[in-house]
């Protein structure tokens, strides 16, 4: 399937708001849709095990035109081989929300129920909170690799100890 591309930078910069929202098409399913307040949405329309989607590319001009459509090509492929680009969107912002401080605080409260005492999680949390959410804090978990957690265990000053059971 060729794809016609449409538009251009400057077409899409003198694209006035109207009353009602309104498509600028690029093709290949990639479309701009420009709102009433002047926001600019990139979408992308698609078919997928036989129903119609639609995937939200990002906001111009955040996203530019040249990307957006780095990002069709992306979805495209995708589809090409039976992946969904939505549910693979989904999936991987799910990835990306679960952060090391975020899989911390859920160990944490499970260890103050279940082990810890409330001076001791305290400690433990302002270490982790010193020595290791630096470095690790903002990471998906699936991210990180031992060479990374073992540069932080060499620089750090950790002031705990877990033992094997922790």
């Amino acid at each position: 399937m060729t794809t016609s591309n449409k538009l251009t930078d400057l077409s899409i910069k003198k694209s006035l708001p109207a009353d009602r929202p309104y498509k600028l098409s690029d093709g290949g399913g990639l479309f701009l849709l420009v709102h009433s307040n002047g926001s600019r949405y990139w979408r992308m329309a698609y078919r997928f095990a036989g129903k119609q989607k639609l995937l939200a590319l990002g906001v111009y001009p955040g996203v530019s035109l040249a990307a957006a459509r780095q990002k069709r090509e992306d979805a495209r492929s995708q589809i090409a081989q039976g992946i969904d680009p939505c549910v693979a969107k989904k999936d991987q912002e799910a990835v990306e929300k679960n952060t090391f401080v975020k899989v911390a605080a859920e160990w944490m409260e499970y260890k103050k129920v279940s082990r810890f005492s409330e001076r001791h999680a305290d400690r433990v949390w302002r270490s982790l909170e010193q020595d290791v959410f630096p470095y690790l804090g903002h990471l998906p978990v699936a991210e990180i690799s031992t060479k990374q957690i073992a540069a932080v265990i060499k620089n750090g000053s950790f002031v705990f100890k877990l033992t094997a059971s922790g």
